[in-house]
């Protein structure tokens, strides 16, 4: 006899909830010989049990035991196992495709539920489901993959008017706590929500997954359960290191419309523990809740369809971008100034000064970029870091074109005049020889006093002018990106 086949081909299930078990004979109950566990011989007093056969085929998790008569329940995800015992015989097992909440009283559907079937709202119209979540923490936000991972209770009730609660239950009380293995013991309708741009969603779990219904003397149902969710996140780094992440979090109905669903806030809605600040080192956290309760997509094959939307927003932290790359660089920047103050004849000491700063600042940008999400574009720590390399670089060229006139000085002295010089000291020579003077040595010298002065002037004109440059640079870039 296979093991899954109920006992009585045919019958009802809620016929089989109101069986005497002291109906049933021998030829109703599969007869297994294996020895007792001792509680097996308080409860039943025989030498038959059905355990091992179980605990072999892997179906029984565990035992949920009523003092209620003879009948012992031991249950799995959709099976129940129902022990008896007849005054002719010892029936082992009984299968029977009943639930435990049925057993224990609490048969809520009618004969003419349709699980299939949603319930109707007032007036028969569109059945609302109110929604409420809290945010308990956030576990990782990732840049690269853009996403991030939350842990939520997600809580959601709504009202079929259709069940048949049982007021003796309720005990003074207006609710009934049950485990969320109820919703699998009664096959009821449940709405559909889900949650768009989802990666990956699974409930959090100890022993049996964490959630919780409540069932109300109206017919009231309110669901709660802990998932962890990875949520998709486009998240734009124009403003790196000054940006702030707006991450979308819409709850919809997967396949009803508004004509036949509705959603709306539960109580504050959406709520964030206190602690979350802490937990996000990089960033400030932040969420905002619309008040929208409908959605439309294009395509969408029963038009505008329920749906709630919030947000939740990431601002960076930046102080540690501030003390840790802006500060540095700028420093390197103002060094490199001191070029400015020292003798053109210092050769090495100002060559060196502005290439070590160059090539600091190159190594730190590329130390950043090592550590911050790619981009295709241009982000605000680029602009930075452009300006500051192109700052220290020109300072480099200034000083590249005070040594071109210094040799411009010593060839006016000795009549070797570089190219850029040639027409000027040929036109001087031609003025001096018209006037009757010693065109040579005295254009020479005056060609010399020349380019001295245009040096001299080069290097007042560079101390204030990369100064005021770079501080006007910083004026337009802080108040636009903070």
């Amino acid at each position: 006899m296979p093991l899954l086949k109920p006992p009585i081909d045919g019958m009802p299930v809620n016929q089989l909830a109101q069986i005497n078990p002291t109906e049933y004979s021998s030829q109703h109950c599969t007869r297994y010989q294996c020895p007792l566990h001792s509680y097996d011989k308080e409860k039943l007093g025989t030498t038959s049990c059905l355990e091992e056969d179980l605990s072999r085929a892997n179906l029984m998790k565990y035992r949920n035991t009523l003092s209620s008569g003879m009948i012992y329940i031991s249950r799995t995800s959709t099976l129940e196992w129902r022990w008896t015992s007849t005054q002719r015989s010892v029936c082992a097992v009984t299968l029977l495709y009943i639930s435990a909440a049925t057993v224990m009283g609490l048969d809520l559907l009618p004969a003419d539920y349709d699980a299939h079937i949603r319930p109707h709202g007032p007036d028969s119209g569109p059945v609302t489901v109110y929604i409420s979540m809290r945010i308990n923490s956030i576990n990782e936000v990732d840049e690269r993959a853009m996403k991030v991972v939350i842990e939520v209770y997600f809580r959601h009730a709504w009202r079929d008017p259709r069940l048949v609660v049982p007021e003796h239950l309720f005990n003074n009380t207006d609710v009934i706590p049950l485990s969320y293995g109820f919703l699998e013991d009664v096959d009821l309708w449940l709405p559909d929500p889900y949650i768009e741009k989802v990666h990956e969603m699974h409930t959090a779990a100890f022993i049996d997954p964490f959630g919780g219904v409540r069932l109300y003397k109206d017919g009231k149902l309110f669901c709660s359960q802990m998932f962890i969710i990875t949520l998709g996140c486009p998240m734009f780094f124009h403003d790196f290191p000054f940006d702030e992440q707006t991450c979308q979090l819409e709850l919809a109905s997967y396949f009803y419309g508004n004509q036949d669903m509705a959603f709306d806030w539960d109580g504050d809605g959406i709520t964030a523990s206190s602690g979350i600040p802490d937990q996000l080192g990089n960033y400030e956290f932040s969420f905002f809740q619309e008040n929208s309760t409908s959605c439309s997509t294009p395509g969408y094959v029963n038009g505008d369809y329920p749906c709630l939307r919030s947000s939740m927003t990431f601002t960076r932290r930046y102080r540690n971008y501030l003390l840790g790359v802006y500060v540095p660089s700028s420093l390197f920047v103002v060094v490199s100034w001191a070029s400015f103050f020292w003798p053109a004849d210092a050769i090495p000491a100002r060559t060196v000064l502005l290439i070590t700063a160059l090539l600091t600042i190159i190594s730190l940008y590329s130390g950043v970029q090592q550590m911050t999400p790619p981009a295709n574009y241009t982000r605000a720590i680029d602009i930075w870091f452009f300006a500051c390399i192109l700052a220290v670089a020109m300072a480099l060229f200034q000083y590249a074109i005070i040594l071109q006139l210094r040799e411009m000085q010593k060839a006016s002295g000795i009549r070797q005049v570089k190219p850029l010089a040639l027409s000027f000291l040929a036109a001087t020579k031609d003025k001096t020889a018209a006037n009757g003077g010693d065109g040579d040595s005295a254009g020479g010298e005056r060609t010399k006093e020349y380019w001295a002065r245009i040096e001299s002037r080069l290097e007042r004109w560079s101390r204030a002018f990369y100064v005021a440059a770079f501080l006007l640079f910083n004026a337009v870039y802080w108040p636009i990106y903070l």
